[in-house]
């Protein structure tokens, strides 16, 4: 949480990004049955940095890494060294904060 460079997690787009940083407020991974839930809140996003977090936090809950590495791997900038973008489905969007 907080203000950080999310570049790791966000997909390349056809242009360069001016800033990666990004302030995320809120991420908590709630269970709900055989499913989780995954509410994340920021101030902005980057190009499937949603995706890339979701996927980084599975291979987190796989034992690839520990929670505690995750700070680490944001770290790097290198998006080869996070968890693969979730797929779309079963990701919504569910509000939009103004």
């Amino acid at each position: 949480l907080g203000e950080r460079d999310f570049q790791s997690v966000a997909s390349a787009r056809k242009y360069a990004y001016k800033n990666t940083v990004r302030t995320l407020t809120r991420c908590d991974v709630r269970k709900q049955g055989n499913e989780f839930k995954i509410i994340i809140e920021g101030d902005a996003f980057l190009y499937k940095m949603c995706r890339g977090i979701v996927g980084t936090l599975t291979a987190v809950g796989k034992g690839k890494w520990r929670a505690d590495e995750v700070p680490g791997l944001l770290v790097t900038k290198k998006r080869s060294l996070t968890g693969m973008n979730a797929p779309a489905c079963g990701l919504t969007l569910h509000k939009v904060f103004y």
